[in-house]
């Protein structure tokens, strides 16, 4: 396959939410290097930011679940605030 430095194969729902290394949960997602706003380093601050709140008991796992899949930037726009 080779080397692809401006994306990373991202997990939809990520791992630590119950995410699946399964291919109907991955993606390929651009990094900043090409997408300078909405990136895998912003997905990234999300994913962390909904593993906190579910750990923490601040948030549902199903509800960061569903955030997260249906459309991340709105989740990111919610969860953290907008860029």
């Amino acid at each position: 396959m080779g080397q692809h430095p401006n994306f990373e194969i991202d997990h939809l729902v990520p791992l630590c939410l119950g995410g699946s290394d399964d291919f109907s949960n991955l993606w390929p997602q651009p990094r900043q290097t090409i997408a300078p706003k909405w990136n895998a380093e912003a997905k990234d601050r999300l994913e962390r930011r909904l593993c906190e709140m579910v750990c923490s008991g601040q948030l549902d796992l199903a509800a960061a679940q569903q955030a997260i899949a249906t459309d991340w930037i709105k989740a990111y726009e919610k969860f953290i605030g907008k860029q």
